[in-house]
């Protein structure tokens, strides 16, 4: 469940307040720009990609019928248009920046190595499930919603 605040931010955004947007974009920012760039592994298609994640998100707004699925609906449009980028191109894996990864998740310059090179090696989509999972913190429900797979794909 959103709260009240994020509500109005949701409100005002719909009614074209450039600054409720910037607000929002600088609040998923972080997370979004972090899947991207694991995702894609490249920091300047993760960059344009994210661009066009955000474009989507606040053109699309006003099509979103109940607040409270924000935020699987912006992890839902990330990784169809990551997806989508890593079709067009490939490039070698790059760690991203240690300040968005959670604390819990990876706590050691060893176990943030080894996260991305195992995150590195697996298929596109078992990559995307492990960053919804770990790094986006994502429950196995919002990742199969969020992706269009059952739960136990996910879960294998």
């Amino acid at each position: 469940m959103l709260n009240e605040d994020t509500r109005r931010l949701l409100a005002r955004c719909r009614k074209g307040d450039a600054e409720a947007q910037e607000e929002l974009l600088r609040a998923v920012q972080p997370r979004i720009y972090y899947y991207c760039l694991k995702t894609l592994k490249d920091a300047r298609r993760a960059a344009e990609t994210e661009r066009k994640i955000f474009c989507e998100l606040l053109s699309g707004l006003g099509a979103l019928k109940n607040d409270d699925d924000f935020p699987l609906w912006a992890v839902s449009t990330a990784a169809r248009l990551c997806r989508a980028a890593s079709k067009a191109e490939s490039a070698p894996f790059m760690e991203g920046p240690a300040q968005v990864l959670p604390d819990s998740v990876l706590d050691s310059n060893e176990n943030r190595r080894l996260a991305a090179e195992l995150t590195a090696s697996l298929p596109d989509v078992q990559r995307e499930c492990v960053l919804m999972y770990y790094y986006l913190e994502m429950s196995v429900s919002e990742i199969a919603s969020a992706l269009h797979i059952t739960e136990s794909a996910v879960k294998t």
